[in-house]
């Protein structure tokens, strides 16, 4: 978690404080519809599982 937290942060420098496990990510501003793309390929790498973009 820690990976995609300081991801979420590089993506928005002005974020103060944690980010909460249930925060809709794109509703928050933190990702936008071209972000969530690289978003779930971080997820991939990070849980060593495929993600299926047909069920995102």
């Amino acid at each position: 978690m820690e990976r995609i937290a300081a991801w979420l942060h590089e993506k928005n420098p002005g974020l103060d404080g944690p980010i909460g496990p249930d925060e809709d990510l794109i509703e928050a501003r933190l990702i936008d519809s071209m972000d969530f793309l690289e978003f779930v390929d971080l997820l991939e790498e990070v849980s060593g599982r495929s993600i299926d973009r047909q069920e995102v």
